[in-house]
């Protein structure tokens, strides 16, 4: 038990500062009968104390120390006891107790305070020497309604009593809280088919929406139809006219610069038509060439005059390179010329061809790619409600089973109602 007897002498009674459990009846015959002993013998059965608070708390023994101060006495008898903890105190108050008809109540608030104390009923049980039906049922008592608490105090009442009382209470409340529970499931249903009944609304209006949507896609895809045909002259004025356009708008740039060559070359000979510089050239080549052959002969001749004819052949030689080179270009790019005229002007011809077709399409261009934007606003528009409408049927689709839930609902509402009534 943990208890140290360190001696039993008189202590001060005011040095006793407190009671450790407070006594909630006493009874007033037994209380007279000790208070006639002690006035004829004083106490012959020490108190137990424990140090506490620069002095003494009372832990078993509280009515003679209450008679002892009563009658004026300066000391009362003691044991000191050393202990560690409540429990202890607890366990020593219960027992000693026992032999001065601790009342049920009491032994029960005991029971009680251990409890709030974090300690199980097998732990109170055995802490107090008792069994673990004992003190559950002490448990009840301190527990039961105030007037079955006061009717056990005052013994108009036994224990057992107490203990049916307690029982058919506890029987009521069961069935209390069975109805409780059943009324709380009804009204939980009850709940539950007013959210149906939302769901159902909104099922209604889910499938106005649908219809909606879908005459709304209808309409969309006869505008659609009717776009199309003026969309695909777009198309094929974008993929044909523009195409061509553009072809021949990079040929006559090609031309521009063929020509812009041709032009330094006829700079280079000071001439300005192709034809004559060509004929020019052709002439001047051939006499640059027999003049080469008459100065090649003299050479062979001529040995002490072969350097000056070396170097004037060097001359003739790289101007003959030059005409050569010049003649070439100028024949190529005359050439390249004719052909890019002539592609120029099929292309042109084509072109016309192609504006005439197209006149209408450009004419009416800005009118086209409005019909255009229409036909591509109608596209997404159309992809969104597609997706609304998916979305709309999967909701609806979830919805399906409401007038089964409905029905399963109401059903146990009229089951648990009837059950209900069977029980009041």
């Amino acid at each position: 038990m943990g208890k140290d007897v360190a001696e039993i002498k008189h202590i001060p009674i005011d040095q006793i500062k407190s009671v450790f459990f407070e006594r909630t009846e006493i009874d007033t015959q037994e209380y007279d009968e000790l208070k006639d002993n002690i006035l004829r013998n004083g106490i012959t059965v020490p108190i137990i104390v424990r140090q506490f608070n620069d002095g003494y708390q009372v832990i078993a023994g509280t009515i003679r120390y209450m008679i002892a101060k009563q009658l004026g006495l300066k000391t009362v008898p003691a044991m000191i006891v050393n202990i560690s903890s409540d429990e202890e105190a607890f366990k020593i108050l219960f027992s000693e107790n026992l032999r001065v008809h601790m009342t049920p109540v009491d032994k029960g608030r005991v029971i009680l305070e251990l409890k709030k104390r974090g300690h199980s009923l097998s732990e109170i049980a055995e802490l107090l020497g008792i069994s673990k039906s004992r003190a559950s049922e002490l448990l009840k008592i301190v527990e039961a309604p105030k007037e079955i608490v006061e009717k056990v105090e005052s013994g108009q009442i036994s224990t057992n009593k107490a203990l049916k009382m307690i029982k058919e209470i506890e029987k009521k409340r069961e069935e209390e809280k069975r109805k409780e529970k059943i009324a709380e499931r009804i009204e939980q249903l009850r709940a539950e088919l007013e959210k149906i009944e939302e769901l159902k609304r909104k099922r209604e209006e889910l499938k106005a929406h649908l219809r909606s949507i879908t005459l709304e896609i209808d309409e969309l895809k006869r505008k659609s139809q009717q776009l199309d045909p003026i969309v695909a002259k777009v198309i094929d004025y974008n993929t044909n006219y523009l195409k061509k356009a553009k072809e021949y708008d990079s040929i006559a740039k090609n031309i521009d610069f063929i020509k812009f060559k041709i032009r330094n070359i006829l700079a280079t000979i000071g001439e300005e038509n192709p034809e004559e510089a060509m004929s020019k050239l052709e002439k001047e080549r051939d006499k640059v060439a027999k003049e080469l052959g008459r100065v090649e002969a003299k050479i062979e001749e001529l040995e002490s005059k072969i350097r000056e004819l070396r170097n004037e052949r060097w001359k003739l030689q790289s101007r003959l390179e030059e005409i050569d080179t010049a003649y070439r270009a100028l024949k190529k790019y005359t050439e390249d010329l004719s052909k890019q005229e002539k592609k120029a002007k099929e292309l042109k011809e084509e072109l016309d061809k192609l504006e005439k077709k197209y006149e209408e399409v450009k004419k009416n261009l800005n009118e086209y790619m409005k019909a255009v934007a229409d036909k591509q606003e109608i596209i997404e528009r159309l992809a969104k409600l597609y997706d609304e409408k998916s979305r709309i049927e999967r909701e609806l689709a979830s919805l399906r089973t409401l007038d089964a839930r409905e029905k399963r609902i109401v059903d146990e509402i009229d089951k648990l109602s009837k059950l209900l009534s069977n029980t009041s």
